[in-house]
């Protein structure tokens, strides 16, 4: 905060103004700057003048001062420019509009940045604003008068020249106007109107003298000049329209009158220049017309001469050459050349796909899906390649189909382990996809026919084990494998067995079948319980499902707690204990422990064989492509053939 002491000429110039505003405010002669306000300090009332928002307005102040040092107006009188300038600014913005000031807002600005450039200052004043710049960075009105203070100290005895001089008053003591936006009286505001339009129409006059610059100020000034009427401001627009109008189509006419610009890519880039520019809506959509008439003329004429140019028969790189030089005109309708270029691209293609498959070696199925390689690095159209990659297709089918036959010539007699390496080494290796998935299917048959051989024994041995020691239960469920192998089995028979598999064994080999499920879920749906399987033991909780390999389990027993209640423990060799559910009375839970103890330890007991598990089978992490079988790791264009993989 910045407190100023107005010189006599000050006080007496000020006073008129408050009185001719109708301000109700009794100044004490004070000044009081503060950030983009100058404040006019009254005893009750003071009088605010905002910079940044362009207002005036009178308000109840009570502002401490106690501590602020004031300057006295006498002793700095470079201070005098700045203070003045605020006048002026408001009379711009018709704050005051009772005031006669003979600049407009151009010739303002230059005389502002005089006062201010003695303090390297720089300003910005238009019809909305007044801002203060140092070295590029926005200042206040406040830092400004400081800067002037300390720059007068360092002056000695010679004083800077007085820019601005106060404005007088057109209107005597009536109030020429009211600030919080009462307004101007209709007599001294039609008065200023009219002053300020026949200033206006002086500059109108002499456009062909000014710049652009200054035809810029000047609709910027009437557009925002609050004396005028939208009628008012429309009458003054329609000389500068028709001006505009006329020089932007000079313009052109003079810039094309050099033949060298009359190219389509000149249009566009003036066409480009154009739409940036601030124009009066007429000028713009008349001039971008005429322009995309001149592109398409240019266009039309060079695409013809380029086509003319080109030869009937063209090599690759001719081709290519011949697309780029008609890329750039993507504003012009090529349909009249499209059947041209695309025969003569066909010509080309079939032309190179022919010396390919001619100068290739076709020894091997490596052969073949390099040839596919190549092709797809060529990037033939579609259309023109597709024939003749369908061609090379049959042909690796050829050596996958002969080589399929003989892996899977002995299937009906192979073992578990033996089948389930082939359906692993089919999964691995390039097939073509749907001789691959036929291949599996086979595979899957076998498997599926040991698998369930296998778990129809088991479930068989478990029964007679319980036979006669645990009663009849209507929650222990065997897997009907046998039913399934002769294809007798009915959804009903697999349901909660399925439903078990869904909801808590779903990382189960897929050739690994159930063998006893116990269903304790409360809607008796198979959702909770335990699932037994040659490989693993599964198990549910109310939160989550479990799994334990069939190898990691030591022991099953029955574990007392607190008030004698007694659990199923399943442990594992590294000493971790499982709570498992069961369906048994607590009279046979002993009998159950030891009877599913002691088929787990025969489990573990038997042959180990390569049983395809979970993770075996999911191949994670790889992908197959869609076009010669390859499996790769995750990538976005196929090793073998060069497919782009989506």
């Amino acid at each position: 905060m910045l407190v100023l002491n107005a010189n006599q000429e000050q006080k007496h110039m000020f006073n008129e103004l408050i009185q001719a505003i109708g301000a109700q405010v009794v100044w004490n002669g004070r000044f009081i700057i503060m950030g983009d306000r100058m404040i006019l300090e009254g005893f009750v009332r003071s009088l605010f003048l905002h910079f940044d928002i362009q207002k005036a307005e009178v308000t109840l102040t009570d502002l401490p001062m106690e501590d602020e040092t004031e300057f006295e107006m006498a002793d700095h009188p470079g201070l005098e420019d700045l203070i003045t300038m605020a006048v002026y600014a408001f009379e711009a913005w018709d704050i005051f509009p009772g005031l006669k000031v003979e600049q407009d807002v151009s010739q303002l600005e230059q005389m502002f940045g005089e006062v201010l450039g003695r303090y390297a200052l720089d300003v910005v004043f238009s019809g909305e604003q007044l801002e203060f710049y140092e070295s590029g960075m926005r200042v206040t009105y406040e830092d400004v008068v400081e800067k002037a203070i300390a720059s007068a100290k360092g002056m000695g005895a010679q004083a800077p020249r007085q820019v601005l001089k106060m404005p007088e008053w057109i209107y005597g003591s009536g109030n020429a106007g009211k600030v919080n936006g009462i307004g101007v009286d209709a007599g001294s505001g039609a008065k200023a109107a009219a002053q300020r339009i026949q200033k206006y129409r002086a500059r109108i006059g002499v456009l062909d003298r000014l710049s652009d610059l200054q035809k810029k100020t000047l609709l910027r000034d009437i557009r925002f000049d609050k004396l005028l009427s939208d009628n008012e401001k429309e009458e003054l627009y329609d000389p500068i329209q028709d001006h505009e109008y006329k020089e932007r189509m000079r313009r052109v006419d003079e810039e094309l009158a050099d033949g060298v610009n009359r190219t389509y890519a000149h249009i566009c880039r003036m066409i480009e220049k154009a739409e940036k520019e601030e124009l009066f809506e007429k000028t713009k959509i008349a001039l971008l017309e005429r322009l995309c008439a001149l592109r398409q003329e240019y266009g039309i004429a060079e695409v013809r001469l380029i086509m003319e140019q080109a030869p009937a028969h063209v090599e690759r790189a001719e081709y290519q050459q011949l697309m780029e030089n008609l890329a750039p005109y993507e504003e012009i309708d090529l349909a009249e050349y499209k059947e041209p270029l695309r025969k003569m691209r066909e010509t080309l293609e079939i032309k190179e796909i022919s010396n390919m498959l001619m100068n290739s070696a076709k020894k091997s199925r490596a052969d073949y899906v390099l040839l596919l390689r190549q092709m797809e690095e060529k990037d033939f159209a579609r259309e023109n390649a597709a024939p003749y990659v369908d061609r090379i297709l049959e042909w690796i089918g050829e050596f996958d189909k002969a080589r399929l036959n003989k892996l899977l010539s002995r299937v009906g007699m192979m073992d578990f382990e033996t089948a389930a390496s082939l359906y692993a080494m089919i999964l691995k290796e390039s097939f073509l996809p749907g001789l691959r998935t036929g291949a599996l299917t086979v595979v899957s048959r076998r498997l599926a026919q040991i698998g369930l051989g296998e778990c129809g024994i088991l479930a068989d041995s478990l029964r007679e084990r319980m036979s006669g020691v645990i009663r009849e239960n209507p929650r222990h469920h065997f897997y009907p494998a046998r039913k399934l192998l002769q294809n007798t089995a009915v959804p009903e028979d697999t349901r909660l067995i399925d439903s078990a598999v869904a909801t808590y064994a779903e990382k189960k080999g897929i050739f690994e079948y159930p063998v006893f499920m116990a269903d304790t879920s409360k809607d008796e749906n198979g959702r909770d319980g335990m699932l037994l399987t040659p490989e693993h033991l599964f198990y549910s909780t109310r939160l989550s499902g479990y799994r334990i390999p069939v190898t990691a389990i030591r022991s099953i027993h029955v574990s007392s707690g607190l008030l004698n209640h007694k659990s199923l423990i399943a442990e594992e060799e590294s000493g971790v204990r499982h709570k498992l559910p069961f369906a048994v009375s607590p009279e046979e839970l002993q009998d159950w422990a030891q009877i599913l103890g002691q088929f787990v330890r025969e489990l573990k007991a038997a042959p180990v064989c390569a049983k395809l598990s979970y993770d075996a089978l999911e191949q994670q992490g790889t992908v197959s492509c869609t076009r010669c079988g390859c499996v790769f790791s995750s990538a976005e264009i196929c090793p073998e053939c060069g497919l782009h993989i989506k």
